[in-house]
């Protein structure tokens, strides 16, 4: 189930605000819309099924438990095989988070047609919800850094430079491909084809790659076949590299739903959106971290 499974839209026709107000998918539609251009969550973690009681029980598992803790041996005829030995993992409950928000259209401005209104509040509440969901992202991702690959950097990528006089520019180990480069290959070690294909960065993030790397950057992150993502909901001294195949799962209990009903003391229509989202990280090994004084 994804964030908004649904499909609504018109053929040749404006959309009034009664219109609207009397069908509630078409403002799903627009804050899926507008929510699609920002959310993180469908390109960090992969899409799961149902939830069922309010929450998720997984297991995490990291490098060891790809393998048996005793080794295969050689059998010799006759002989029977060695028996193999695992460590069961504690189970882990994801719980479910119901994140929303209501507005209110009078009657006014339903006569009058203000469709100004209606869309001013529709954004608003669709960028309110996709800045929390994305919260809930990037605090499930700083939850596991004690489990992730991690490269700390002792400065900032601000401080980079890559062209000028020779004696200032950035030795090539201090560079942010070096960082992408010491994450990847700690991933390749850990061989349980773990492949980093996400970069979320903060804003200031994103500054300090275009300012070291001018037009090369989308040539730098193409040679890593990494995807760049862009948040303010990413903290400014650390970055996040992400296998979404491998790192974890979103499930909604409920998508994203938008109803509405009257409120004849008031003459108003109220506007409720929400969605019930529970994510988690099954293998931390699939997430990686820059840490740095800025980033």
């Amino acid at each position: 189930m994804t964030f908004y499974p649904g499909s609504a839209g018109l053929t040749g026709n404006l959309l009034t605000v009664d219109m609207a107000l009397r069908n509630p998918t078409h403002i799903e539609q627009r804050v899926a819309d507008i929510a699609e251009r920002d959310l993180l969550v469908d390109s960090v973690f992969t899409e799961g099924g149902p939830v069922e009681g309010g929450a998720v029980i997984y297991s995490e598992i990291d490098e060891k438990d790809l393998y048996t803790d005793t080794d295969v041996a050689d059998r010799a005829p006759g002989d029977e095989y060695i028996i193999v030995n695992s460590t069961d993992r504690e189970p882990r409950v994801a719980r479910v988070q119901d994140f929303g928000g209501k507005f209110a259209i009078t009657d006014e401005a339903r006569d009058r047609n203000d469709t100004v209104e209606l869309d001013n509040a529709t954004t608003r509440l669709a960028n309110t919800i996709t800045r929390k969901v994305n919260q809930r992202v990037i605090a499930t991702l700083t939850a596991a850094i004690s489990k992730a690959n991690v490269y700390s950097r002792t400065s900032g990528w601000d401080k980079v430079i890559l062209d000028g006089v020779p004696d200032t520019i950035t030795a090539p180990a201090l560079r942010p491909s070096a960082d992408l480069a010491t994450l990847t290959a700690a991933a390749e070690k850990l061989d349980i084809g773990i492949e980093y294909t996400r970069l979320l960065v903060s804003p200031d993030g994103h500054r300090d790659l275009r300012i070291a790397y001018g037009t090369g950057l989308k040539a730098m992150l193409d040679d890593f076949g990494i995807d760049l993502l862009v948040s303010n909901s990413v903290p400014a001294d650390r970055a996040f590299l992400v296998d979404p195949k491998q790192l974890g799962f979103v499930r909604y209990e409920r998508p994203l739903t938008v109803t509405t009903w009257r409120d004849e003391a008031t003459r108003t229509t109220w506007v409720q959106g929400y969605c019930l989202p529970t994510m988690g990280i099954t293998l931390p090994a699939a997430l990686g971290v820059v840490i740095g004084t800025n980033l």
